[in-house]
């Protein structure tokens, strides 16, 4: 399981997230971006690509935004509706210099972040990202960015083009904003 450690940070549960294992997953391509009216409830099964393999369903995308230059987090929930494992290898965004993937982890009674290369979404799962669990580290934005934007990131599947899905900014405690 490919992953490193990394010391936890003063930043808050806010900046952790992230998952890993192998797995290849083939599919032709995705019918567009998914955004953020789509991620507020499941994708009904009819919404599946018309190809033989079908795409995982991302449902309630957004991201917990912190004040000046500190890290963002992103959550989501991904649904794998395929008969076998689903690969996540990352992701990118063009309003974020960098986007890692990570898990917290309880390590000798301390709370420490995994990077993680990539996560493996078991058949038939759903898998939630959340504080003190998986998430994206969202780093170095390119632009301001604040509660009630909307942020495209682009999911990269193994053996697949990248999905793009809208993500709501959130405030620091993950309320809407007003």
């Amino acid at each position: 399981m490919p992953s490193k450690r990394v010391e936890s940070r003063s930043i808050g549960a806010a900046a952790c997230l992230a998952v890993s294992t192998l797995g290849a997953w083939p599919v032709a391509g995705w019918a567009g971006a998914i955004t953020a009216a789509q991620t507020s409830a499941a994708a009904p099964a009819s919404a599946a690509p018309s190809s033989a393999v079908a795409a995982p369903q991302v449902t309630e995308a957004w991201i917990r935004w912190l004040p000046g230059d500190l890290p963002a987090a992103a959550y989501l929930t991904v649904n794998n509706p395929r008969a076998a494992a689903i690969v996540l290898r990352g992701a990118s965004s063009a309003d974020y210099a960098d986007v890692s993937l990570h898990r917290n982890e309880m390590h000798d009674g301390s709370m420490q972040m995994l990077h993680l290369d990539h996560l493996a979404i078991p058949a038939h799962t759903t898998l939630r990202f959340e504080a003190l669990g998986y998430h994206f580290m969202l780093m170095q934005a390119t632009k301001p960015i604040k509660p009630g934007d909307h942020v495209m990131i682009n999911l990269r599947f193994a053996d697949a083009p990248p999905m793009p899905v809208v993500f709501e900014v959130r405030k620091p405690d993950g309320s809407r904003a007003d």
